[in-house]
């Protein structure tokens, strides 16, 4: 099933981000939340599917009709370990870290093209596992979330500053676009330089 709903991904595509928010239940806000996310890639976590289309929640009136509830996040890709335990049209709000199980329809290629044609409120929720790491997503002009000071806005090279090892991406005017550090400057990325094949 894995290679079937990468397949999926692929054609609409789309990135799946685990992202810094209040509601992700990681026991330390930006940007350890998203440290310790990475080293531990084997929790089941919540993650959004991202087009190049989408706009973050600093961007709109209502946040709640953006392509995501935070604005940072890590990027990654299904491998052949993954478990996808179940996907929702809209947010539901757990990362499973209280022995929850995750809200919406138990997971298979027809619901993961669901969950993504219906995105309910402009954002959806995968709950899975085992996922590989590609790197930092960031819509532009962030907002962070630190424990005890809320959503904080933040800016882009600062996130770049936060992940030094890691590929840094964002969307803008409707493409991917990559943080080039050697120049500082943000070049277009296709899907298939993002998410090998």
């Amino acid at each position: 099933m894995i290679d079937d709903v990468r397949d999926v991904l692929r054609r609409r595509e789309a990135l799946l981000v685990h992202f810094n928010t209040p509601m992700s239940r990681h026991e330390s806000g930006y940007p350890r939340d998203l440290h310790d996310a990475l080293a531990n890639l084997q929790w089941e976590m919540c993650y959004s599917t991202v087009v190049s289309t989408d706009v973050g929640p600093t961007h709109l009136a209502d946040p709640s009709k953006a392509a995501a509830c935070g604005s940072v996040g890590i990027v990654v890709d299904l491998q052949p370990l993954s478990q996808i335990i179940t996907v929702h049209s809209s947010d539901a709000g757990s990362n499973g870290r209280d022995g929850s199980s995750g809200m919406g329809s138990v997971a298979s290629v027809a619901t993961c093209e669901q969950s993504m044609m219906g995105r309910a409120g402009g954002h959806n929720e995968w709950y899975l596992s085992h996922p590989r790491s590609l790197g930092i997503f960031s819509f532009t002009g962030p907002a962070v979330f630190v424990p005890g000071n809320g959503e904080l806005p933040y800016g882009l090279d600062a996130v770049a500053g936060d992940f030094p090892g890691e590929r840094i991406f964002t969307v803008f005017q409707g493409q991917f676009h990559e943080l080039d550090r050697n120049t500082w400057r943000w070049l277009p990325r296709s899907y298939s330089e993002i998410v090998p094949r």
